[in-house]
């Protein structure tokens, strides 16, 4: 798929890991729980996107990580992308600490340079937001 031909959306979120699987160690689960993927979904389906771009799901499956290949992946996916779907919590058990970290910065400058229009999903904000 040619992303500069597409209609998609950056999909922003904080990486928010279950906690310990049977065997006592992180679980490297999905990290947004059903409501919040239920919510991306039905806003980006509201705004007529035909794809959506998650940096875990899209860049990581089966993939060995490789954070050069993985920073021009994402410079390519920030250049293209028609909009942005936020998601201040990924979970119901997320604290909301998001929009504190640099990556969201980023983020932030990205949407401010190309005026990109940011859509809001996921489960709510936090009291802190």
């Amino acid at each position: 798929v040619d992303p500069a031909s597409t209609h998609f959306a950056l999909v922003s979120y904080r990486q928010h890991r279950a906690g310990p699987g049977n065997d006592g160690q992180l679980s490297t689960g999905p990290t947004l729980d059903s409501a919040a993927l239920a919510s991306v979904v039905e806003v980006a389906e509201q705004a007529g996107l035909r794809g959506l771009w998650l940096d875990a799901p899209c860049y990581r499956a089966g993939v060995e990580y490789d954070h050069v290949h993985f920073c021009n992946t994402l410079s390519a996916v920030t250049q293209c992308c028609s909009e942005v779907i936020w998601l201040p919590r990924a979970s119901q058990r997320a604290l909301g600490d998001y929009q504190f970290r640099l990556w969201c910065t980023f983020e932030a400058a990205v949407v401010e340079e190309r005026q990109l229009p940011v859509r809001l999903a996921g489960v709510g904000l936090s009291l802190s937001q």
